[in-house]
């Protein structure tokens, strides 16, 4: 890369390496780059593509083996040119990507266990690289065993703001008027009767995982979730979309279908990150619920008019029939539930219905607590069984109408089966580490002796399903216990053997 246009080196060829049709990388902000190449019958080219865009060159291309060590972010032939800048989410497949998935697949994690992300395991996804183990200074391949190390100044310190999380996508052509929609991504556009369209491919991605910065202290969807849509039309610029709903969106309130406008749409550019959301550039015209669940429409003054923007709402706090100043769930030592929060100016409200669910989805209630006012409300869920524990409440006004509160997770780590460290024993010191469990906790881990001195520790932060990483113990042969212990949660130990 010079004076941030992309170039490609492939198989040391000048062909390669002098081609300046590239592209150039906007600074400060995050770009999606990849590079495709053909080789076959009748076609030969190498295409880099800047935000799904395809510059493309015609030379011949040989066919590389992947067989030494990868080098990401240095030139293999001089350690002095090296890439100032951050880099995340990096995938190698052994095929072609079409263009299409190039569009598709940019701001979706690969290989997500999570239910109904997309794309599905990939069988040709040969290297993937994330850069998020938080216990190893070894960036590992989650997919293989093409581990990487890191030189010079390199570091994986910085959590990454890059768009992108698991997910779902819809690609739908927009040629003419009316309502588009974008069933995967849960999410519509309507268009006018006449004027000018985009004429192509526009993608809409919903990531169902925070923003890196939200746009308000309580969002839809709740627990959480945003959008990204892209126009890849011939017309960079339409006529505007004059209204955009969201489908199906988790967290909906009867108060909000009586009050709409205290649900606001905050838009910034498709790779935006950090506070850069502002001000609500629309409030909600139209809110439907059905047991939680219910679309969001916004469609007076809407003008959306490019198709490259990230897409955020945030629920005004006025919608609520009092003031939630703190809402928490906290793991006792005798293992229960204690709820605790505060409120005020509590006015004509009838009190909190304290729920709980097992999968953060379907929930039931706990029990009542009348409102007093205002002031410090406690509410005890004993006892807990081993797992993971969703809470919220819902707040009822004494005219029936009611919102909820965000949704707490507890998470009661299980003594069997939930940690696993192998290979153990080992002779090197290298371990894995796998943790089964659905709450983004902190985890403490600490190492000590046979003699109980401590030898070393440190927190690990991971969000989904599971967890894997890998950590190296630099400790002569013996026995050592390793000590898990979450913020919300009971400690677990394993026995450790290093051989000789």
């Amino acid at each position: 890369m010079s004076a941030n246009q992309i170039g490609y080196h492939w198989a040391d060829s000048p062909g390669s390496y002098n081609w300046t049709g590239g592209p150039t990388v906007p600074a400060n902000e995050w770009s999606h780059v990849a590079l495709v190449i053909k080789d076959g019958p009748g076609v030969d080219t190498a295409t880099v593509y800047l935000n799904g865009i395809p510059y493309t060159r015609t030379g011949t291309h040989s066919p590389v083996a992947f067989t030494t060590p990868f080098q990401i972010g240095r030139d293999r032939g001089s350690s002095s040119r090296n890439f100032v800048g951050l880099v995340d989410e990096v995938v190698m497949y052994d095929r072609a990507l079409s263009r299409a998935e190039i569009r598709e697949l940019m701001n979706l994690t690969r290989n997500n266990p999570n239910a109904g992300s997309m794309p599905s395991n990939d069988p040709n996804l040969m290297a993937y690289y994330q850069f998020n183990e938080v216990v190893s200074p070894l960036p590992y391949d989650k997919v293989g065993t093409r581990h990487l190390s890191l030189l010079g100044n390199a570091n994986k310190n910085n959590p990454s703001t890059a768009p992108v999380g698991g997910g779902r996508f819809h690609r739908l052509s927009v040629t003419n008027g009316g309502l588009k929609t974008f069933t995967n991504a849960s999410v519509a556009l309507n268009f006018p009767a006449s004027g000018t369209y985009p004429n192509g491919d526009m993608v809409a991605t919903r990531l169902n995982v925070p923003s890196d910065e939200l746009c308000a202290g309580q969002i839809l969807p709740n627990p959480t979730g945003y959008w990204i849509l892209r126009n890849y039309g011939t017309n960079p610029t339409f006529s505007p979309a004059n209204e955009i709903r969201f489908l199906t969106v988790q967290g909906t309130t009867p108060a909000m279908t009586v009050t709409p406008n205290a649900v606001g749409l905050y838009r910034r550019d498709h790779n935006q990150d950090g506070a850069t959301w502002g001000g609500a550039v629309y409030l909600a015209d139209v809110v439907t619920n059905n047991a939680g669940f219910g679309d969001v429409t916004f469609n007076n003054l809407i003008s959306i008019s490019s198709g490259w923007h990230q897409f955020e709402m945030g629920v005004n706090a006025s919608v609520l029939p009092l003031d939630l100043l703190s809402f928490k769930a906290i793991l006792t030592a005798d293992k229960s539930g204690l709820l605790a929060w505060e409120s005020s100016q509590e006015k004509d409200f009838k009190g909190y219905y304290v729920e709980h669910s097992l999968n953060g989805r379907e929930f039931e209630t706990l029990g009542f607590v009348p409102a007093k006012g205002g002031g410090n409300y406690e509410f005890l869920h004993a006892p807990l069984a081993p797992g993971t524990h969703y809470y919220r409440l819902k707040m009822a006004d004494t005219n029936g109408a009611f919102v909820y509160s965000n949704i707490e997770v507890l998470n009661y780590l299980k003594e069997a089966g939930d940690v696993a460290v192998y290979p153990n024993p080992n002779s090197d010191g290298w371990f894995w580490l796998d943790i089964q469990r659905s709450t983004a906790d902190r985890l403490h881990i600490s190492f000590t002796n046979a003699e109980g001195q401590l030898l070393h520790s440190f927190d690990l932060d991971e969000v989904g399903n599971a967890s894997k990483n890998i950590f190296h113990l630099p400790f002569p042969a013996g026995v050592y216990f390793m000590t898990i212990t979450p913020d919300n949660g009971l400690p677990v130990q394993k026995r450790l053997v290093i051989g000789q």
